[in-house]
């Protein structure tokens, strides 16, 4: 949820700086590929090094299931605040490459510099 809140809050101040015309923020091709080609690999990586704790050491040592059955790493609080964080860090993002190089009109290479620009940000973010 994170890395698709932190693009999408891109689209969302475009469209208010566009006056909602239907414009996109980033390259069709970009915002399509994000998921398939960007952001995969760290998830592959984590997975192909992960290790689960050896059976004789998480039978004899439960309590260190605790903090998943009492939701300390995954619950509305945290989350709340993981999308918060998406918002400024995407608007951020957005904002910075747009007003100091970018453009306002839809068809200048300004734009397109700034959104590209803003896109490798919320990638190197993410």
């Amino acid at each position: 949820f994170y890395k698709n809140a932190a693009l999408a809050f891109g689209d969302f101040i475009w469209a208010h700086q566009n006056s909602f015309s239907g414009e996109v923020a980033y390259p069709e091709w970009l915002s399509t590929s994000f998921n398939a080609v960007f952001t995969w690999w760290p998830v592959i990586i984590v997975l192909a090094f992960d290790q689960d704790i050896p059976d004789s050491i998480s039978n004899a040592e439960p309590r260190i299931y605790t903090e998943g059955i009492k939701r300390e790493w995954f619950n509305m609080r945290l989350f709340a605040l993981w999308m918060m964080s998406a918002a400024f860090q995407g608007s951020l993002a957005w904002i910075l490459p747009s007003f100091l190089f970018g453009s306002f009109d839809y068809e200048a290479v300004d734009f397109w510099r700034a959104s590209a620009t803003s896109f490798t940000m919320v990638i190197v973010i993410v």
